[in-house]
C-alpha cells in the first residue's frame, strides 16, 4: 500500500480510454470532454471537439475553467478503506 498508479499508457494509440480534457493521441488531436445524455444523440464521433475547439465547449458548458477550485483544495483523499474493500 502507499502507492499511487499512474497509467499512463492510456493516451497511446490503442488506448480505449482517457480522462476528461486529455488530447487523444490520433489524428487531428480529439479531447475527451465529458457530456449529458441528451449530447449523446448528436455525437457522431469521439474526435468531436479537438485541441483547437474544446475552450469553446467548456465556455458554452457555462464554465471557464473546470479546474479551477483545485489548487484551494486542501482535503486529504483516504482511499486506503476503498482498496481493501475491493482487494476482497
Amino acid at each position: 500500500m502507499g502507492k499511487i498508479y499512474i497509467d499512463y499508457l492510456r493516451n497511446g494509440q490503442g488506448a480505449t480510454t482517457v480522462s476528461a480534457f486529455s488530447a487523444r493521441a490520433r489524428p487531428g488531436l480529439g479531447v475527451s470532454v465529458p457530456v449529458s445524455w441528451e449530447e449523446l444523440e448528436e455525437l457522431t464521433a469521439g474526435d468531436h471537439w479537438t485541441i483547437q475547439t474544446a475552450l469553446q465547449r467548456v465556455e458554452a458548458a457555462g464554465y471557464v475553467d473546470p479546474w479551477a477550485e483545485y489548487a484551494d483544495t486542501r482535503k486529504v483523499q483516504q482511499i486506503g478503506a476503498a482498496i481493501r474493500k475491493l482487494a476482497g
